[in-house]
This record gives structure tokens, sequence and C-alpha cells, in this order.
């Protein structure tokens, strides 16, 4: 389906004259969009896996992490980032090392990084404030006076639908999920709670059901017990190395 057709299946199951008096066809489509976020932010879903470069500049550590305005060199929109995979950097010579991943904090709390003014081949790094942090400050003559480039594997946020944007992986797979859930919305805005309630319910039932699948299309099958369930009575969701208990889940 693409964005007019959800817009349309929408519109067809909410009350005549509900856009008129409650919501416009533009708010309509901020709501299709919260709904694709919400899936987002779910889950790590595999489909949001992404990878993009960037040269490193001499003796700066501090870079942009994608913020979902910026194109590539073919035009194409860089996704948001949501959660690193990995960083490695990329030398001269074309070849691969790894950076080791650490918090800010703690990195500069070393020893080896805790001298500013240091500079040389960067061999650890930092995710802080949607920023990344590259541990030493890259000394470019480290690298035959070159720049490094920078290669960040991450899970990224979908790009907004719009009418130049109008269909991605969510829409052709699993459009009823955003159908759902924009209604619940649609209804919350409308204060029709018990619908608002039913919508929400039947989106979230979706999402559990798309998230088994992605498990399942990246580990393989699923065994039963290992599947996502309902929170507990905390608000999580129990792993298969959690027992129930009365009241809810504990840590064996």
């Amino acid at each position: 389906m693409t964005l007019s057709a959800i817009q349309t299946d929408i519109s067809n199951r909410l009350p005549n004259g509900y856009f008129s008096s409650i919501i416009t066809m533009a708010e309509l489509t901020a709501l299709i969009n919260d709904a694709q976020r919400w899936v987002c932010r779910s889950h790590n879903f595999h489909w949001m896996a992404r990878e993009c470069t960037q040269s490193t500049t001499d003796g700066q550590q501090r870079y942009d992490l994608p913020d979902g305005t910026h194109a590539d060199g073919n035009g194409v929109t860089v996704w948001r980032y949501k959660q690193d995979r990995s960083v490695e950097l990329i030398d001269h010579n074309s070849y691969r090392v790894p950076l080791t991943r650490g918090y800010k904090r703690d990195i500069e709390n070393m020893l080896d990084y805790a001298d500013t003014s240091d500079s040389g081949t960067p061999e650890m790094y930092a995710i802080d404030h949607e920023d990344l942090w590259l541990y030493p400050a890259p000394d470019h003559s480290d690298n035959s006076d070159e720049a490094w480039t920078i290669n960040l594997e991450y899970y990224g946020y979908l790009p907004d639908l719009s009418d130049s944007n109008t269909s991605n992986f969510l829409t052709s797979h699993c459009p009823e999920l955003l159908v759902y859930k924009a209604l619940a919305l649609a209804y919350q805005i409308g204060q029709d709670y018990d619908k608002a309630q039913y919508w929400e319910i039947k989106a979230e039932e979706l999402r559990l059901q798309l998230q088994r699948e992605d498990f399942a299309a990246v580990h393989g099958g699923i065994e039963t017990g290992s599947q996502p369930t309902t929170p507990n009575a905390f608000g999580n969701y129990p792993s298969i190395t959690q027992v129930q208990t009365t009241g809810g889940y504990v840590d064996e």
C-alpha cells in the first residue's frame, strides 16, 4: 500500500465527517508518521539496519550522527540515527579496523585518554547526546596524511511518509499496523477512548507478531516460550532467563 491508500483505508473506517470536525488530512498524515515512529521505537527490526560513512577531520573528536535531514551521494535520505551497531575506521589502504565502544565519561577517565591534547589513530568511540566521539582524536599523519573513513552501522528511523515518499518496508509488508495505530491516535484526539483502546490493542498484537517474525528472520524459528509476550506486572517483557512468581517476574 502507498500513503494515499493508507489514508483512504483509515478515512473509510472513521465516522462520516470525522475529518471536517476532528482532524484534517495533513493531521492524519502526521498520525501515520507518529505510528511509524512508534513501531521503530519499539524494536530494532532487521529492516532498520543502515550504514553510512563520513571522513575524519584532523584533530576533531566529535562528529554528527545522521539526523534524517541529509541525503547521500545518490540523493537518498540518510535515515535518522536510533542506535549504533558498530563503528569501523577505514584507513588509506581501505583496511577496516573495528573500534571499541565505551561510555564517554568512562573513556575520558582512562589514563590513555586523559590528556585532551593527545591525538593519534582512534581506537575507541562513544555515543553521547547524539554525537559520535573518537578516542584519541584522529591525527592524519598516522594515516599517510589522509583522512580515515568512519563507517557507522546503525539502526535508523524510517523517513516520514509524504507526497514525495509514499512507501517503505512497513507500507509494503504490514500496512495494517500503521492503520491500526493511526486509528487509535485519531480516536484519542476525538476523545473516544473506548475505540482508541480497541485499535491500540489490535495495533500492539500486530506489532508483537511483526516482532516475532523479525526474530525468526534473523535468528531462525522461535521456540514456544521464547516469543515476545505482553508486559508483566512491572511493565517489562520477561525473557527466557526469567521465571514466573506471584506478582510478576524475577531474574533467576
